[in-house]
């Protein structure tokens, strides 16, 4: 009896001393982790299952309340969400079911972008949580639930793909609301940066989303340029929508001097500050007095300021014609916002401009050149190609299409970035 009591004293012991060492060298887990992680090498020790990995993976030692954290995320596009089930498929996959009450109102008719967010969202969870790859694939049914499958094994892998042959699956995939997301590198979260678009060959050799963003707390400024028809109208859209649903981070100005029908719906948004036509003048003014209030400390705010300007050229040339001092005056106004509205005060007073050419003529001297991002869409002019880059021999030989182009973003290793931008639907 004696014996068989030190036998079980020294395995309890061994397994208490496993579990803390498993804690004190994981990676801040806390001790409910670290046992879990335990229990289920020993459940794959002793296992005689061939359909067990041979090792357990992290994933696996996720709690059903951190699955739960996945709730809040989600409730940002739907009315309350529950997380119905978390299943381990034993065939490599994990399957997990959210349940919801409807759509806000505001993202119902939007449903494509959101699926976007989403990915993201889910992105964001697994890297914080397990710092891996995993390739995951999510759909929805009809807007109202959120079915998530995760794969953590090359056979779990093999699964989805086997799944996403079927036709109404390769028909829904086509439509964007199904297909693989690859995750290779932590998606920033959607609150603090923008979304650009999609990595370009990624997108059309893989079909795998690998989202290129800005933080919008160091990069503010953007111009998007392309000739007629290249999708700048529909990229500003994808930009806008973003920042109209960032949790009242950042107030938006939008001049629409051309007075276009893409930008019809923002009428109705009480939370844009709107102008078109000689209007854009008084907005810009109004924009940059609270500028000027924010800089001399006579006045306090806590969201930033996104100006945004469609065909600003347009609206220059306009000026010019009218009084050439008055078109000198807004363009200082626009290089003293490109020179000192990154970081006032806390917040960022940025500039969004779109533009056929981007002639250096359209702003004070140099202040082209504080755009921290820029985005050519489109077959790309000379005037075009220089701005990207000082090397425009060096530039992809790809022939793009509408939506498609090149990017380039400062402090990014890569000089250039092919990009596509989705396409989103607006009400008329």
């Amino acid at each position: 009896m004696g014996t068989i009591l030190k036998i079980i004293m020294l395995t309890v012991g061994g397994y208490m001393l496993t579990v803390h060492l498993v804690y004190m060298l994981g990676n801040s887990i806390s001790k409910e982790e670290a046992r879990k992680k335990v229990n289920n090498a020993i459940i794959d020790f002793f296992s005689t299952s061939e359909m067990q990995p041979e090792t357990v993976p992290d994933i696996l030692c996720l709690m059903w309340e951190e699955w739960r954290e996945l709730e809040q995320c989600f409730e940002e596009y739907y009315l309350k969400v529950r997380l119905d089930r978390c299943i381990n498929h034993r065939d490599g996959t994990i399957s997990l079911l959210f349940i919801a009450t409807g759509m806000f109102p505001k993202y119902t008719k939007h449903i494509e972008i959101v699926m976007q967010f989403i990915t993201k969202d889910v992105t964001e969870f697994l890297l914080q949580k397990l710092g891996g790859e995993y390739p995951i694939h999510i759909q929805t049914c009809n807007g109202y639930c959120v079915h998530i499958v995760i794969a953590y094994s090359k056979e779990g892998w093999e699964k989805i793909q086997r799944g996403l042959q079927c036709k109404q699956m390769e028909k829904q995939r086509r439509r964007g609301m199904y297909g693989k997301r690859l995750i290779k590198k932590p998606i920033p979260n959607s609150t603090k940066y923008l979304c650009l678009g999609l990595r370009y060959k990624e997108w059309h050799e893989k079909n795998a989303q690998m989202f290129v963003s800005i933080d919008l707390r160091t990069h503010p400024h953007l111009l998007l340029c392309g000739s007629s028809g290249s999708g700048k109208s529909y990229a500003l859209n994808y930009y806008v929508w973003q920042l109209l649903n960032k949790h009242n981070l950042f107030t938006v100005w939008f001049g629409d001097y051309k007075n276009s029908e893409d930008f019809q719906y923002l009428h109705a948004e009480s939370s844009v500050h709107y102008a078109s036509g000689n209007d854009v003048e008084e907005m810009v003014s109004a924009y940059y007095q609270l500028f000027c209030d924010v800089r001399d400390k006579k006045r306090e705010i806590s969201q930033g300021q996104m100006l945004v300007l469609d065909e600003y050229p347009s609206w220059i040339q306009m000026l010019e014609m009218e009084d050439k001092k008055k078109a000198e005056k807004y363009k200082g106004i626009i290089g003293m916002l490109l020179m000192m509205g990154r970081s006032l005060s806390g917040v960022q007073f940025g500039v969004i401009i779109t533009a056929q050419r981007p002639d250096a003529a359209l702003f004070p001297k140099g202040g082209r050149d504080n755009f921290m991002s820029v985005i050519a869409l489109g077959m790309l002019s000379a005037e075009a190609k220089a701005m990207v880059t000082d090397r425009p021999s060096e530039l992809p030989r790809t022939t793009y299409k509408c939506g498609e182009g090149i990017a380039r973003i400062d402090g990014m290793d890569e000089e250039i970035i092919e990009i596509f931008i989705p396409q989103i639907k607006y009400p008329s």
